[in-house]
């Protein structure tokens, strides 16, 4: 993050010996910072296997790690007084790592866009910027590098949670900044840029989109791509390379490095072309271009993610590869599900047998790599009692089993479902149907014939009950039918959709988290309280509540990553390409 790849190269690594010096009493509180950070990623990265050996820890490694990052939070980075410096700002990006690392994307980024403002404020961001201010004369520091290190951050979670990007700047991209770096150095550049005209597109005007943006920004990325030899794009195998490298962990981090860049570039693709890929182009018999693309991306993205998780079982290492996973899940799976359904309808209405499922020979072969992807997830959830991991394989089961049921041409109606429908409580086989209830967004239905999304009430119901740790509580009476009645008056019910059952809605429970306390027996004040929908993935009916916009990954584990797949795929009227020429 702050040291370029050509100082990397050279072997300019900071010795994990650092560790041992603890700074002494009189230590500035930023640089005691920056040791409290690098110390609490330190105990991150630590198996949960090797715990036992560490039998003189006061307390379990995760728990130190989030009193270490928790103080120096509370007491430095969001102190404006102490970010005036080069260390200062260093520290903010520090504390947006450890966030993304604990899977609390949204603190993550606004970690992150705090960095940008204070970077902007310091004129980092210029070409010229004017001498900064240094707690420690020896600290190393590149302005233009560390401003092109924030942006790059800053867009990533832009991405990844659909918010609009601090920052236009694609100065990084440029001729003269692109020659001075590395190869390695150079993809990322043309990354960060790709990644500004997709979050650039995404806000976008519906109407205002045309083929030959999507095309060019295409061959942007296929560009970006040739900037690295073709057998660096092979799957790094991380077991081989840690066996080979013996006491030397510089050849596994520069493929843990070449991994995640892999990731990053096919994570662009699935953005790219993830509004389209259940819109058809009028002007083809189906959208074939798109969907290929994301499934081959989709392929590319799970057999790194199983490569990683094989090779490393710490959830907090790299958390970005978990939401990469499940995105390419999701998208794999769906690109099938449309697939048999346009198979389906299209020997139903015509004995002309061109229009070929051009996915069907790789059927088997993605089951298979979903099952891979599936088998990690458990084994994440297991060994680490981690709740993405539990949750990511919930839903990709779940789906599994939909697919097998569309692949043997099992069908639903699965026309958008409607709140009127629902609160009658009719019957329905939820074998078939998968429910994904996404607090401030709505309900997302997934059946064998496609997706459909109900929108959820404008108003959350709010409760004052005292906290205490682990407390769960029942809906009040008639909370679930006050949300449906509301619902419903503001929805046009939908046509023959089979909703979920009454006795679902009034067994759904509101579930309340503590707060990461800093000191035992800490206690919260109530209007801090937040809630979440509850554990399942697969709850037939969740009332939306509001999980504020800071939750924690214990209070909303998914952070709006899945808000931000579900608009972008189901996406506006004006990207269904009616005047679109063919691809």
């Amino acid at each position: 993050m702050f040291v370029p790849y050509d100082e990397l190269e050279r072997g300019e690594f900071v010795s994990n010996r650092a560790f041992l010096y603890t700074p002494p009493p009189g230590t500035h509180p930023v640089l005691l910072t920056k040791y409290m950070f690098d110390l609490a990623t330190a105990l991150h990265y630590l198996d949960p296997e090797t715990y036992r050996q560490l039998d003189r820890l006061s307390q379990k490694p995760h728990v130190l790690a989030t009193r270490l990052a928790d103080a120096a939070r509370r007491l430095v980075t969001t102190d404006d007084e102490l970010l005036g410096t080069v260390e200062g700002l260093q520290c903010v990006m520090m504390e947006g790592i450890y966030q993304a690392n604990c899977g609390n994307l949204r603190r993550a980024w606004i970690a992150f866009r705090r960095a940008m403002v204070a970077g902007q404020l310091m004129g980092i961001h210029r070409p010229l910027s004017r001498p900064l201010k240094l707690i420690d004369p020896s600290t190393r520091f590149d302005a233009q590098f560390f401003w092109n290190r924030i942006v790059y951050t800053d867009r990533f979670h832009c991405l990844m949670l659909g918010l609009p990007q601090g920052s236009s700047d694609r100065s990084m991209a440029s001729e003269s900044a692109l020659a001075k770096d590395t190869p390695l150095g150079r993809l990322e550049r043309k990354h960060c840029a790709i990644a500004s005209r997709i979050v650039e597109r995404n806000d976008a005007d519906p109407a205002s989109l045309d083929s030959a943006t999507l095309k060019q920004i295409d061959h942007e990325l296929q560009e970006a791509a040739k900037t690295m030899p073709s057998n660096w794009w092979l799957v790094p195998n991380l077991s081989a390379v840690n066996a080979a490298a013996g006491k030397s962990d510089r050849s596994v981090f520069w493929e843990m490095l070449r991994l995640v860049t892999q990731l990053y570039h096919y994570n662009l693709l699935n953005q790219l072309y993830l509004p389209y890929i259940l819109r058809p182009n009028p002007a083809e018999s189906w959208p074939g271009h798109f969907q290929l693309t994301c499934a081959n991306a989709s392929r590319e993205v799970l057999s790194r993610f199983i490569a990683f998780r094989s090779f490393n079982r710490v959830p907090f290492c790299c958390r970005a590869v978990d939401f990469f996973a499940l995105v390419a899940a999701l998208t794999l799976l769906l690109v099938h599900l449309d697939s048999h359904q346009r198979r389906h309808s299209h020997n139903d209405t015509s004995s002309n047998s061109g229009n070929l499922d051009v996915l069907a020979h790789q059927h088997q072969g993605d089951r298979a790599l979903l099952e891979q992807a599936l088998e990690n997830m458990d084994a994440l959830a297991r060994i680490n009692n981690d709740t993405l991991s539990a949750k990511s394989a919930g839903l990709v089961r779940r789906l599994l089993d939909i697919e097998a049921g569309a692949t043997s041409g099992e069908v639903s109606d699965t026309q958008g479902e409607g709140l009127a429908e629902e609160a009658q409580g009719q019957a329905q086989d939820d074998a078939h149907v998968l429910r994904i209830g996404i607090p401030h967004f709505g309900t997302i239905r997934i059946t064998c014939e496609g997706v459909s999304k109900m929108t959820p009430p404008n108003t959350a119901p709010v409760s004052s009950a005292t906290h205490h740790d682990n407390f769960t509580s029942e809906p009040e009476p008639g909370l679930a039918e006050a949300s449906l009645s509301t619902s419903a008056t503001k929805t046009p019910p939908a046509v023959q959709c089979p909703p979920t059952s009454h006795n679902d809605m009034a067994s759904t429970q509101l579930q309340q988290q503590p707060n990461l306390l800093d000191h035992e027996n800490s206690t919260i004040e109530p209007d801090r309280l937040d809630f979440h929908y509850s554990g399942t993935m697969d709850d037939a009916f969740q009332p939306y509540l509001n999980p504020g916009p800071t939750a924690t990954f214990e209070e909303w584990v998914l952070q709006g990553a899945d808000t931000a797949f579900f608009s972008n795929l189901l996406g506006e009227p004006g990207r269904d390409m009616n005047s679109w020429t063919p691809w």
